[in-house]
């Protein structure tokens, strides 16, 4: 599903949201354009907005839910749709499936490769919300367990030793 973007920049809704006055835009993009960082980037790490304020701005932006994973219940059946591996390393978290819908919350909803991955392997429709990088990361820890990351290293293991002895 394609995302349509306002075509505002991200530090105009900031602006026009109050979370950053223009002179904290103009040093921002002074930082910008020396490090080629994204404007996001550095106005969390300079501490000029929180991750929440980036984060609802780029919903905003790019016209996508915001999902607060603090206090949300996923289904297992549907956390097993996508490997803990997976979810870490593309930063997402399935977080509903609805006939062959799966809405994933991301870090980054404009990653299309990170789409294009959790889709081929489900073989679902790929739904796009957006959630701060600090929930995915927590969510990811607290949902997936111990004992499914075992698995993984395991069925990895068991599929190398299978594939040793008919060697």
């Amino acid at each position: 599903m394609p995302i349509t973007a306002s075509k505002k920049r991200i530090g105009a809704v900031l602006l026009e949201r109050g979370a950053i006055t223009p002179e904290q835009l103009d040093y921002a993009l002074k930082l910008q354009a020396e490090s080629g960082r994204r404007l996001g980037e550095i106005l969390t790490s300079e501490q000029i907005i929180s991750e929440n304020d980036l984060i609802e701005a780029i919903s905003v932006k790019l016209k996508i839910p915001r999902v607060d994973l603090n206090d949300l219940m996923i289904d297992p059946a549907v956390l097993r749709l996508v490997p803990a591996e997976m979810a870490r390393r593309l930063q997402v978290l399935p977080v509903t499936k609805i006939a062959n819908q799966l809405t994933l919350a991301m870090a980054d909803p404009l990653d299309i490769i990170a789409v294009d991955e959790v889709k081929y392997h489900t073989g679902m429709e790929i739904t796009r919300t957006i959630a701060a990088p600090s929930q995915i990361e927590a969510s990811v820890g607290r949902f997936y367990t111990v004992r499914d990351r075992m698995q993984e290293v395991l069925g990895d293991y068991e599929a190398e030793t299978v594939s040793d002895q008919q060697i």
